[in-house]
């Protein structure tokens, strides 16, 4: 089914197209030769001889200029109306020639090939019943045989018309493969052979041959007669065209395709062969392939991290990662759609995807129907030096000549070629050395932004958060929380909040009940609110009596870690002392006790016990008259009396037995000598005697004791109360000494033992203070038993009152605030609900007044610190990763792949040089074999043995081994009809890859699928569908409906299946190339990448420095009058337009762009009148037509809607056309922008532009202004769309302005400020560290500036000028989500940046979270380096 309607559509647009349809009346593209009769120079009736023999014939326009006469025309003579009716019609002719001419250029500039052409004698046939199947007019009137032309007209001075056959030999004349197709298929007979005049010798045996064949086809009773002397005729209307088949004596000089009977021979075989076909050919074969797509935009794809095998990559050129993808998936995809968005770089991928073939031995086919299309690419391998592996043929006469004198070139210089060197070992190198970077590489991106499990955060993420937190001013821990982890802070986080609004509520930081209670939340409130009322105010009473008792100086302050029971006690006791030592008289001793040194003291101190045991040993008072008589007799020093006491002592031990004292003579002698002082005897005295000494000798001990106490000297025998008394008085000065020296205030006994006076004073106070002692005992006991308080807090509050001037303050503060108690039991309760590791930082900082959010903030930094630090921990690898060694790994990385383009195109010329060696050259390899001889033999351009491409290539098909000319040539490019034409139907190529794939229709694109046994269908389905040179140019994009059958056919015809579509009904591998190239300026994408294509494209966005002051897209509002399906003023504006752009010292290419047939002659008029009048604007204009680029034609071009795919120009300027008419009345037909595929058509149009688009419109803005609403499930029309441009321009300029605005607000008022740039994969990193270079220095910066696949993370503002940056961060790698290898997006996207202009640094996460404060520190370095006004020396390099 899907080929017969495929054969119906190849006829249809045969029968319907000029070729069969030849009538030049009311046709802009086709004239009748006679018309030229208008001119009368040349009568062109017999001229035809004349340019058949000649090849080159003029006609001067000898009619005279028109000056209309001063009187009104009624009163013109007959003369002078024909004068003017001959000159207006000779002007009229010129005119059409010269639009014809102009059309013939524009299609050689897109096509390659021409289209002009001479056709006759013309055959007119009435319709046949077999035609009722085919839509349109069935009558045909077509040329028999086509003579292409070259035509000149001049309308200035030698007005005139040049004409000139561009033939040569054989294709001097070209039967009509329309017409030849047609009737074979009308009668089902064969054309014989053709005669073929190689020398164009005898044109005119040409014709008559032809004419023979055709009486025999039509069975015609006689030949009809067309030879040299026949002279033409005017070309009947259509209404007195004979009844009958009739060979017309008549010429029509215009635009003819010269369709090829090719594509319909092809399609006929699959239809008989249906059963036999092939992949990719028969999968096209579905009748899901004729469905309509959905205009619907598709979902967003996932795109998976792909690995890297850099040993099966072999890119020739650049490539970004997306066209690159496109590549590789185009080596095993049987069927491969290439979306290619305008600008997207589809040649370039194209170029790739040939070498990428070419180097694994491969063949292509790139198949496109215009040649502008394969000349770029030719183009591109030319300059990648594998140019001489491709063959144009585009056009199989025009280009055989060319093509064939390179194939022989390189035939014959096989030979004599150096052999190409192996860079095998070279690639080898470079490959593995590039896997091993990039592995590298993908191993650190990993690490930093993938996540270990789907509940965790990337590094990056993670880094960012720290740094985030770590840059606010947030109170610090004044101890690091190692086990904290941030889930921990978020489960409590309720709990923190509630503390922090209790806290805020109950005043915590000054709240007098804070880290005192200890009473549970469930004991609280089972406490009535009158009891803990009633305890406060008892501790309130309690305090008042402490305050009451406080002294008013204190001799020793209380110690609060003692017990206070203890030290009232001390007091007590000292006070008992203190007012014994005040009961002395005198004070001397006591106080000469206190000042002795310490270590005297405590020696004498020591003695005490023993001087105590001396009293108790001295006995009762001594004799009087014994003392009398032993101080008489000098006896009363220690050492006598302890020699007299020892005697004594001896007798005693014998006094007791007899015979002892017999023999004890000198004891007795001794003691005796005792006794005598005392005037006692031995025999009644001794004991009295004994017991005398004894209390002599420890009274003089403790008078000696007492003697060194008071520093005496001599040591006299002491009175006995006064000894007993100094003995008392030392021990109480010494005891209440060591009380006091405990308390610390032992000095203040020296200074209170003048008087007793003084002592008492000191009793009083320390009364006094125990007093107050005892006071503050019984309120901390009852604090400790309130139950409201913790066990510490009667010790801590004791210290404070002990320190604070009063007591009940304190307690008074409690009744005051009583009524938050509540709060501070709840908040305790809270607190102990943290988790432990929390709750005393938690304390700490709720004094300092920390809010919430604050208080997070602080758990929060800590808690991603240790995930960071654990992470770290956990990964060595990750902990020594180096700034350095990335970058540098970077730099490695894209050297390379830069060196390897170079040896890819090495290998592949290596590759097939040595092939053809192989399959062409002798053994010995100094001369062409069999196999070579034969194919230069068939190579041969002129004579008998010229072959033509068919020919050539079917006389090859049966060589063994196959034809070696696609050894020679493996890569071939052509249209679909050359390729139908030329090929046999066999799988010839590896891969067929078409381009403008939305543009080819599918019936054309069939035959061609036969020969690959893959395919690549490179478009883009959000532009035009397909259209033909011929079909745009009637159908026109009016805005009328169809006339006549005619139009109406071409109208149907515009909306028949592309190649693109029908490839997306079915089950095909798909590749996208998204980023945009083209504009200069993202606004002019913008429109088309949010409308059409979801976002998707990446335009390149300039460097800020550079981006434009004013709108790219302007609109000019010209309330031009839409009248005749023109508007002359937008004409007008946009000549001088370009002649406005022209005059500048290098001016744009110029593209002009309308909305049909008859507003582009408007503009042709305009120019035209501009040329004649302004011989300065002629000289540049004729410059800006013949204009050539890099790599195409970039001349100066006006073209209606249908024609401008493909076209790129600098400055495109859009004449929107249709405005109100005379009557000011506004008509809502916009002829083909209403139509099914009106929005493809504008999306066309409005991404022509690289710099810069005008508009010139007519459309009232109340029509535009506001959007019409869309039904549910439809997509807006190409009008609603239109108005959508239009309302896309009016906002672009006025956000141009509020930018200037904004400019010059922020020159005046350059506070510095963090801009963030909506992002679909933002980044927490570059954030934080805009807020911290914000915040701690001071500088304002862009976030996520430009687009996601060139994002900018943190853009610093110039502090001067605004508009500008200084230097860009990139902060780990790149986070674009759509391509499938992120390290060569990385790369791309930071050279791509570099070459706008960027100054770039780049941050490393572990470094940064390594070393924060440097990194930071080192941006604002490069930035207020980058601030610095240019010095004179740097101002003149860059004038240079």
């Amino acid at each position: 089914m899907i080929l017969e309607t495929m054969l119906q559509r190849l006829f249809a647009s045969l029968v319907h197209g000029p070729s069969m349809n030849a009538r030049p009346h009311r046709s802009r593209q086709r004239c009748d030769w006679m018309d030229l009769t208008s001119l009368q120079g040349l009568d062109p009736a017999s001229a035809l001889k004349t340019l058949l023999e000649k090849r080159k014939i003029e006609f001067p326009a000898k009619v005279p200029a028109f000056s209309a006469p001063a009187f009104p025309e009624a009163e013109w003579s007959d003369e002078q109306k024909k004068a003017r009716d001959a000159f207006q019609k000779q002007t009229r002719l010129l005119k059409k020639l010269r639009d014809m001419a102009d059309d013939a250029l524009e299609y050689m500039n897109d096509h390659g090939e021409s289209c002009l052409a001479l056709g006759f004698p013309l055959i007119s046939m009435p319709p046949v019943a077999d035609e009722k199947s085919l839509r349109g007019s069935s009558r045909v009137l077509a040329p028999l045989l086509l003579m292409p032309v070259n035509i000149q007209v001049r309308t200035a001075s030698r007005a005139g018309v040049t004409l000139e056959c561009v033939g040569e030999g054989a294709d001097l004349l070209v039967a009509n493969p329309a017409l030849v197709a047609w009737l074979e298929r009308q009668t089902g007979k064969t054309l014989g052979d053709l005669y073929l005049d190689d020398e164009a010798a005898d044109p005119w045996r040409e014709v008559e041959e032809l004419l023979k064949q055709i009486q025999t086809l039509l069975d015609l009773p006689i030949a009809p007669a067309f030879h040299s002397d026949t002279l033409l005729e005017t070309v009947p209307l259509l209404e007195k065209l004979p009844k009958s088949v009739t060979v017309l004596p008549s010429a029509v000089l215009g635009l003819f395709p010269l369709s090829n009977q090719s594509l319909l021979r092809d399609t006929r075989w699959m239809l008989e062969n249906q059963a036999i076909l092939q992949e990719p050919a028969s999968a096209f074969l579905n009748p899901q392939a004729l469905h309509e797509v959905s205009e619907e935009m598709a979902a967003e794809e996932t795109i998976a991290v792909q690995g890297r095998h850099f040993a099966q990559e072999w890119l020739v050129s650049a490539a970004d990662p997306c066209q690159a993808n496109a590549v590789l998936a185009s080596r095993e995809a049987k069927a491969l759609v290439v979306h290619g968005p305008p600008g997207t770089g589809k040649s370039q991928t194209i170029t790739n995807m040939i070498a990428d073939h070419l180097a694994r031995g491969e063949r292509v086919l790139f198949v496109c129907d215009k040649r502008t299309a394969l000349d770029v690419v030719k183009y591109r391998l030319d300059a990648v030096g594998l140019g001489d592996l491709c063959g144009v043929v585009h056009d199989p006469s025009g280009d055989r000549k060319d093509f064939y004198m390179g194939l022989r070139g390189k035939l014959e210089t096989l030979a004599d070629m150096p052999s190409p060197k192996d860079p095998r070992s070279q690639l080898d190198s470079v490959n593995k050395q590039l896997a091993a970077l990039h592995a590298e590489l993908e191993g650190c991106r990993k690490k930093l932004h993938l996540t270990p499990d789907a509940a965790a955060q990337s590094f990056h993420d993670l880094l960012g958060a720290w740094l985030e937190y770590a840059a606010k001013d947030h109170p610090a821990l004044a101890e690091s929380i190692p086990s904290l982890l941030p889930a921990m802070v978020e489960e409590a986080s309720t709990s923190l909040d509630e503390i922090c609004r209790r806290a805020e509520k109950a005043g915590y930081p000054a709240n007098p009940f804070r880290d005192l209670l200890d009473i549970g939340l469930a004991d609280f409130l089972g406490r009535s609110s009158s009891d803990v009322r009633a305890t406060l105010d008892a501790l309130h009473a309690a305090a008042e009596k402490a305050d009451a008792l406080k002294p008013t100086s204190a001799v020793a302050n209380l110690d609060p870690a003692k017990p206070l029971s203890g030290q009232a006690a001390m007091r007590d006791s000292l006070v008992k002392l203190l007012r014994e030592l005040a009961a002395e008289q005198d004070l001397s001793f006591a106080q000469a006790c206190v000042v002795l040194p310490e270590a005297r003291r405590q020696e004498l101190r020591k003695e005490l016990p023993d001087v105590t045991t001396w009293l108790e040993q001295a006995g009762p008072a001594l004799d009087r008259s014994l003392v009398s008589s032993a101080r008489s007799a000098g006896l009363l020093t220690l050492a006598l009396v302890n020699q007299h006491l020892a005697s004594l002592q001896a007798w005693e031990s014998v006094a007791g037995s007899f015979f002892k004292r017999l023999f004890a003579g000198a004891t007795k002698t001794a003691a005796n000598a005792a006794l005598m002082p005392l005037g006692l005897t031995l025999a009644t005295g001794w004991q009295q005697g004994l017991a005398f000494y004894r209390g002599v000798k420890y009274r003089l001990l403790v008078a000696d004791w007492l003697a060194r106490v008071t520093g005496i000297a001599s040591i006299t025998l002491p009175e006995e109360v006064e000894m007993h008394r100094q003995v008392k008085v030392a021990q109480t000065a010494w005891e209440t000494h060591a009380l006091l020296l405990n308390l610390g205030c032992a000095d203040s006994l020296a200074a209170s033992l003048q008087d007793q006076a003084s002592v008492e004073s000191l009793a009083v106070r320390l009364e006094q203070e125990g007093q107050w002692a005892h006071a503050l005992n019984q309120l901390t006991t009852l604090v400790a038993q309130s139950g409201l308080f913790a066990e510490a807090a009667p010790r801590e509050l004791l210290s404070r009152w002990l320190s604070a001037g009063s007591v009940q303050e304190t307690t008074r503060s409690w009744q005051v605030h009583a009524p938050s108690l509540e709060d501070m039991v709840r908040l305790q309760h809270a607190l102990g609900q943290l988790p432990p590791s929390l709750q005393d930082p938690t304390r700490k900082l709720l004094v300092q007044g920390i809010a919430f959010e604050d208080l997070r903030a602080t758990f929060m930094h800590q808690a991603v610190e240790n995930g960071l630090r654990e992470r770290l921990r956990q990964d060595p690898e990750l902990a020594a990763m180096d700034g350095e060694r990335i970058e540098a790994a970077f730099d490695a990385f894209l050297k390379l792949s830069q060196e390897k383009p170079q040896h890819v195109g090495d290998y592949i010329r290596f590759l097939w040089v040595n092939h053809q060696r192989e399959r062409l050259l002798a053994s010995t390899g100094s001369q062409l074999n069999k196999q070579g001889a034969g194919l230069r033999q068939r190579l041969y351009v002129k004579g008998k043995k010229a072959l033509k491409l068919r020919q050539m290539l079917a006389t090859g098909a049966e060589v063994e081994g196959g034809d070696p000319i696609y050894d020679l040539c493996p890569v071939w490019m052509a249209s679909p009809s050359t390729v139908a034409q030329i090929f046999p139907r066999q799988p010839i190529f590896d891969v067929v890859i078409f381009d403008e794939a939305s543009q080819c229709r599918l019936e054309e694109a069939l035959p061609v699928l036969l020969r690959g046994h893959r395919v690549v269908i490179a478009g883009d389905q959000k532009q035009l569908p397909p259209t033909r040179f011929f079909e745009s140019a009637l159908a026109d994009s009016g805005d009328s409906d169809a006339e006549t059958a005619e139009e109406l056919f071409y109208q149907q015809q515009q909306e028949a299946e592309d190649l693109l579509t029908a490839a997306l009904n079915l089950d095909v591998k798909e590749a996208y190339l998204d980023v945009h190239y083209r504009s200069r300026n993202e606004a002019l994408i913008g429109f088309s990448n949010e409308h059409y294509y979801g976002s998707r494209l990446q335009p390149i966005p300039g460097h800020p420095r550079n981006k434009a002051l004013s709108t790219p897209i302007r609109l000019h509002r010209v309330n031009g009058v839409y009248q005749d399906r023109a508007n002359v003023q937008e004409a007008e504006a946009a000549v001088n337009l370009i002649a406005e752009l022209l005059a500048n010292p290098e001016p744009p290419s110029i593209g002009v762009a309308c909305f049909n047939l008859t507003q582009k002659e408007a503009i042709h008029d305009a120019l035209a009148n501009r040329v004649t009048q302004d011989p300065d604007f002629a000289r540049l204009y004729e410059v800006a037509k013949s204009r050539k680029g890099r790599d195409s034609f970039e001349g100066l071009f006006v073209k209606n809607l249908e024609n401008v795919q493909g076209d790129e120009r600098d400055v495109m300027i859009i004449c929107t056309t249709f405005g109100p008419d005379p009557q000011g009345k506004f008509r809502r037909n916009f002829g083909a922008l209403s139509q099914r595929e009106g929005g493809r058509r504008l999306n066309v149009l409005v991404t022509r532009a690289r710099d810069a688009v005008h508009v010139l419109t007519s459309i009232p803005a109340a029509e535009y202004s506001v959007a019409e609403a869309t039904p549910p499930g439809q997509i807006p029309n190409g009008r609603l769309q239109l108005y959508a441009y239009l309302r896309y321009a009016e906002k672009l300029a006025a956000v141009f302005t509020h930018y200037q605005e904004e400019l010059e607000k922020m020159r005046r008022d350059t506070q510095p400020e963090l801009k963030k740039w909506d992002s679909a994969t933002p980044s927490p990193l570059a954030e934080a560290f805009g807020h911290a270079l914000l915040d701690r220095h001071q500088t304002g910066t862009h976030i996520h500036w430009g687009n996601e696949g060139f994002c900018v993370d943190v853009a610093c503002i110039h502090p001067l000028m605004p508009a500008d940056v200084t230097v860009g961060v990139l902060t780990d790698f790149s986070r674009f989500h759509k391509t499938p290898d992120p390290i060569e997006w990385d790369i791309f996207r930071t050279r791509v940046l570099r070459a706008q202009g960027w100054e770039l640094q780049r941050l490393w996460s572990p470094v940064l979270f390594r070393r924060a404060p440097e990194s930071l520190q080192s941006v604002k370095d490069e930035h207020d380096r980058l601030s610095l006004p240019p010095t004179d020396k740097q101002v003149a390099a860059m004038v240079e």
